[in-house]
This record gives structure tokens, sequence and C-alpha cells, in this order.
């Protein structure tokens, strides 16, 4: 998703729409060589992170508004366990966001990994500042979509060779963020990253 369709489409979703109930922000790209947006961010980051802040920002007060009113609204921002791969030392490279970021030997994996890492932090900073809406973050785990099919070999084989016992059919893929938007708010804990199907990701490095 880009900024400008993120604009576009919250201004959609204002003019028809008089309430929202759940915003998913999932779209998405993994593994690409260097690029920028056109709006001058790093690819991936741009995509996977900045254009989907961006509509959730604009569609805030909305969100709002129906929790406020009906009494719940969520947001379900899509993370992954591959943000480990972010950059030692740094997670998100703030300095650079403006770059290609083409120096690392696992590149696009590791920008790949900034973004989704961005999407948790996000997720768990509008939970802090908005408890009245319920942020869940999704990592739906691996399952052979056209993310991962349409890779070259050496990438499918990292991808294949980190998630032993962990792959999923492709139909099985959106199971967990559909958990997400069902569960009783009694049985989730907001902020967290939740794993398929339901299981609250504990004890990494990306604890709060």
């Amino acid at each position: 998703m880009r900024t400008l369709a993120s604009k576009e489409a919250a201004e959609v979703i204002s003019a028809k729409e008089s309430r929202l109930d759940v915003l998913m922000a999932n779209a998405g790209v993994m593994a690409q060589p260097p690029g920028l947006t056109k709006d001058g961010y790093e690819l991936q980051f741009g995509i996977n992170h900045v254009a989907h802040a961006l509509l959730i920002r604009k569609l805030l007060g909305m969100l709002r508004k129906t929790a406020e009113e009906h009494g719940e609204a969520r947001i379900i921002p899509v993370s992954s366990l591959a943000l480990v791969l972010a950059p030692p030392g740094h997670g998100i490279v703030f300095g650079d966001l403006k770059t290609t970021q083409p120096y690392w030997v696992l590149g696009k994996w590791q920008r790949y990994a900034q973004s989704k890492l961005a999407n948790l932090v996000y997720g768990r900073e509008l939970s802090r500042r908005y408890p009245e809406i319920l942020t869940l973050v999704a990592d739906p785990g691996p399952s052979n979509t056209g993310l991962v099919s349409g890779l070259g070999f050496f990438d499918k084989m990292i991808v294949y060779l980190g998630n032993i016992n962990r792959f999923l059919d492709v139909d099985q893929g959106h199971w967990n963020q559909v958990w997400l938007v069902g569960v009783p708010k009694d049985r989730a804990k907001p902020g967290e990253l939740y794993e398929p199907v339901g299981n609250q990701v504990r004890g990494t490095h990306i604890g709060a």
C-alpha cells in the first residue's frame, strides 16, 4: 500500500461509512531488492509500515467514535516473527529510512524485518495512547502465498528452513487474523503479538 492509496482509502471510508469496527493493516511486500517509494522511503518500510500507519492515523477518529458509541473497535497491524532479523544493534535504522539501505548481507530480509518490527512497536504505542481501541498485532504465520511462491530459490530456502514445523496451508494463512478479529476482549492482551492461532509471543528480545 502506498501513502497516496492510504489517503484515498481513508477518504472513501470516511465518506461512505459512519462507523469502523475493525481496521486490519494487512497489505505488504517481502524480500524486495533495494528501492524507494515515490515519497522517498525505503521500499519495504514505506509500503509495509508508513502507508499503514498513515491509514490508521487518518481513521483514528472514526475508530475512537465507534468504540465510544458501540463499545468496541479494533486495530490489527500485521507483523511477523521475521522481525528478529532486523539489523542487530539498531532494530529500526531511523537515520537511513530515506535511503535504499543496500549494505547488509541479508539486506532484503533485514529491511523486511525492520518494517515488521515497526508495525509491532507502532501497535504497542497505539494501545498505550488509545486504550479505548483494542490493538492486537498479528503474525499470520508462514504459508505458500504469492509472497513466498514468487521468491527465488535461495530466498525460498530461507523461508522454509527458518519455519520448519510452522508452515501452514494457504487456506490457513488467515486463521490467526480472523481469531484476533473475534476473540473476546478479556482473552487478549492489548498491544501484544500473536502467532497462529491465538498464541501470544513471549520470551524474546521484542518484549516491551
